[in-house]
């Protein structure tokens, strides 16, 4: 059973060390019923994990010259996104043949939207630093 939980956001590199502590449950063996992010990998005690190739490292930082490995651990009220109400969210798109593109070969899609990532209480934010095994 997987209860309600932290959020810990980490890096691709470790997923082997998460999956080999004891009990770590997989994000595939979820009861059919949760709710799970795309990113979500899995859980242990009371932290779900989110993995992504971007997440925060240290390279060569250990005592060893080793890779440490940032997890953020986030309980609900740690931070959220404030959206602007005075700006609008916008979809940008140029086609082939724009004015600095003479050979018509290349377009742009973008998206853009204004907000601000706000702490709301950084005492429920805390780094669990590791590294590979």
């Amino acid at each position: 059973m997987v209860r309600e939980a932290f959020w810990g956001m980490m890096n691709t590199g470790i997923l082997d060390d998460l999956e080999a502590v004891t009990g770590f449950i997989s994000q595939a063996q979820y009861p059919s019923n949760m709710n799970t992010l795309n990113a979500e990998w899995g859980s242990v005690s009371n932290i779900r994990f989110l993995y992504s190739s971007k997440g925060s490292t240290s390279p060569a930082s250990s005592l060893n010259g080793n890779t440490v490995y940032n997890i953020f651990v986030t309980g609900q009220e740690a931070y959220a996104m404030i959206d602007l109400t005075q700006a609008t969210a916008s979809f940008i798109y140029t086609p082939p043949g724009g004015p600095t593109d003479p050979l018509r070969r290349l377009q742009l899609g973008a998206w853009k939207m204004a907000q601000v990532p706000r702490l709301l209480n950084d005492a429920w934010l805390f780094n669990l630093r590791a590294t590979h095994s």
